[in-house]
């Protein structure tokens, strides 16, 4: 159109036309990007302070870690942090009383074919670590009819059930784990291999008895670390109907400075061509808004409170601890609106709509379905 020239008529109702049918796809679009954080299910997270904050992330629901440690002296004097019986006993009913008073549109699943009717966030309480059983494989129906429903073989060092990532010397699942994933299987609780060395993670998988998830973690793959899974880790899972979260913890996705969008990618992409498109998922393992150091700081400032921890590693002769990380997280994902950024950049780099929604959330809805009872 001229400058200057008249409107007429059909020109205004053209260009009215228009504007509506820009304004709608707009619309469409926004409410298509909305639609798939609210799909979303995270691998690991933790019930945040705030109950708005679970409809503000976007999730239809999340793996939630309830467990707690407390203060314990050994024989030697030494003082550790352990999750004992008592402690996740009670952090396990706290939770329970805290959904249920203060998360109106959340529910704690105990039957996990709840996910696809529930219109809520369920959440699906775990433990990360077999301590709190001790030597008593009672303790584990105990824990399921209380609403426990996963439970993590190990977390970061070795316990009397297997061996974990942290080590020196890397070790399997021991006779007594052995007999409490043969009881996990009976009472129905869901074995997670995070943190596991991989012999210990080989054997719980070579257990059978049905799906086996990794939680959260990273691909060993792309960075050589123990607390990173091997492709045979990766496959394990896959075979077994299971599911890999792909964590935010920057240092064990990438050593470049800074990182970026793309390395968290290259691990879903790495999980998918090992395992197939069914075997990954989306995960977090920081608070639900994020890793708050790294937002107030600045990622070098935040990470600085993981440097004395990892040069212990170092000095314990850990394996690929020798390079000091730059940074925790991935700046644009440290967020509550992760979900939906996850989600786009997925969208961005070529992932088609229906492998999209089993990153998203598909996949970990499929086997809390199966296995959570």
């Amino acid at each position: 159109m001229t400058l200057g020239r008249p409107v007429t008529g059909m020109a205004r109702f053209t260009r009215r036309r228009l504007a509506a049918g820009l304004a709608a796809t707009a619309a469409a679009a926004h409410s298509a990007s909305a639609a798939v954080p609210l799909r979303s299910f995270d691998g690991m997270s933790f019930l945040p302070q705030t109950p708005a904050d679970v409809e503000r992330a976007g999730l239809a629901g999340f793996i939630c870690d309830v467990s707690e440690r407390a203060t314990v002296r050994g024989a030697d004097g030494a003082v550790t942090q352990v999750r004992t019986f008592e402690a996740c006993d009670r952090s396990l009913d706290a939770a329970i009383v805290r959904i249920r008073a203060h998360f109106p549109h959340a529910y704690v699943v105990e039957d996990g074919r709840s996910v696809a009717s529930d219109p809520r966030c369920g959440i699906v309480l775990q433990f990360q670590s077999c301590e709190a059983i001790g030597s008593d494989l009672s303790r584990l129906a105990y824990f399921h009819s209380k609403g426990l429903r996963i439970l993590q073989i190990t977390h970061n060092y070795n316990n009397a059930f297997g061996g974990a990532c942290f080590e020196p010397v890397q070790s399997g699942l021991t006779p007594l784990g052995h007999q409490a994933v043969a009881e996990m299987r009976r009472v129905r609780l869901l074995p997670d291999i995070s943190h596991a060395a991989e012999p210990t993670a080989l054997d719980v998988l070579g257990l059978g008895g049905g799906p086996v998830i990794l939680s959260h973690g990273a691909c060993r793959s792309l960075l050589d670390n123990p607390r990173c899974a091997t492709d045979g880790m990766i496959r394990g899972v896959a075979e077994s109907g299971g599911v890999m979260g792909v964590f935010m913890m920057a240092f064990w996705l990438t050593r470049r400075d800074p990182p970026s969008v793309e390395d968290y990618v290259n691990h879903l992409r790495h999980v998918a061509r090992v395992g197939g498109i069914e075997s990954v998922g989306v995960a977090n393992d920081f608070p639900m808004a994020g890793h708050a150091a790294s937002a107030q700081r600045g990622r070098r400032e935040g990470v600085k409170e993981y440097e004395d921890w990892w040069r212990k590693m170092d000095r314990r002769g850990v394996a690929g601890f020798g390079v000091t990380p730059t940074s925790a997280v991935i700046p644009w994902f440290n967020s509550i609106h992760r979900l939906e950024r996850i989600c786009d950049t997925l969208r961005r780099t070529g992932f088609r709509a229906s492998d999209i929604d089993k990153i998203m959330g598909g996949n970990w809805r499929r086997v809390i379905a199966e296995a959570v009872r």
